[in-house]
């Protein structure tokens, strides 16, 4: 409860500091993307990575993108965005965990293991799973899963990246971003700026059918068992 009205009240914060300016303007282009940079068709996604629905959604997204070797497309670009739902209590560390390994690391690669290991591992900070525990206890979870599956971030140095205010900030501003995108739920789609209505109950047929009103994509495999933890840069 105490990180929910902390949440709130930066938030609250953010957008009076200059009542001219709508949005505060982020010092980098929002989200995590890969593929085209003169893109046809720009898919854009809300995830919340305790979100159940989310996890289905990018298992999803995750296949297509890899089957579309998405790399090599000139056609197409996909951004990922984290929204943390309030109503989910662990959501918003897990987009400062995200927001973390993103600022500091040189290596893109750690943002789409993260988010992997996240979706992976969310079940176990769902609200029902932690609510007999702590904050404190719930923050050294969350550091001990980093870093046991992520190395290269030691629990001390992943809990000094944490407690930084410009990640929290990052985190924050991404939030507004969302909202500023009338995005209000898990997972929600843009293509090409637009929110794309039912997508986030789209199956595997559902996307290809959809992208084929935009780009040529050739012959794609139809929808199989996927497994969106082996995702990673080298395969798409």
């Amino acid at each position: 409860m105490k990180l929910l009205l902390i949440f709130f009240a930066a938030l609250f914060t953010i957008a009076t500091i200059n009542a001219e300016q709508i949005l505060e303007i982020p010092k980098k282009p929002e989200g995590y993307s890969m593929g085209s940079s003169t893109p046809i068709l720009h898919i854009e996604a809300f995830y919340d990575l305790t979100c159940s629905d989310c996890k289905t959604a990018y298992g999803i997204m995750s296949t297509l993108l890899k089957n579309l070797i998405i790399s090599k497309n000139k056609d197409l670009r996909f951004t990922f965005h984290v929204f943390p739902i309030p109503s989910h209590h662990n959501a918003f560390l897990f987009s400062k965990g995200l927001h973390a390994i993103a600022k500091y690391s040189n290596n893109t690669q750690d943002v789409w293991d993260f988010i992997n290991l996240a979706f992976a591992n969310q079940d176990k900070f769902y609200n029902a799973a932690t609510q007999d525990i702590t904050e404190a206890q719930i923050l050294q979870n969350f550091i001990n899963l980093v870093s046991s599956n992520m190395p290269q971030y030691n629990a001390t140095y992943f809990s000094q990246l944490l407690s930084n205010p410009p990640v929290a900030y990052d985190a924050l501003i991404s939030s507004q971003y969302a909202n500023y995108k009338n995005v209000i739920w898990t997972p929600t789609y843009l293509a090409n700026g637009i929110q794309i209505g039912g997508a986030g109950g789209f199956t595997y047929n559902d996307w290809i059918n959809f992208i084929k009103q935009f780009i040529h994509i050739g012959d794609v495999d139809e929808e199989k068992v996927y497994d969106f933890i082996k995702l990673s840069s080298t395969d798409i």
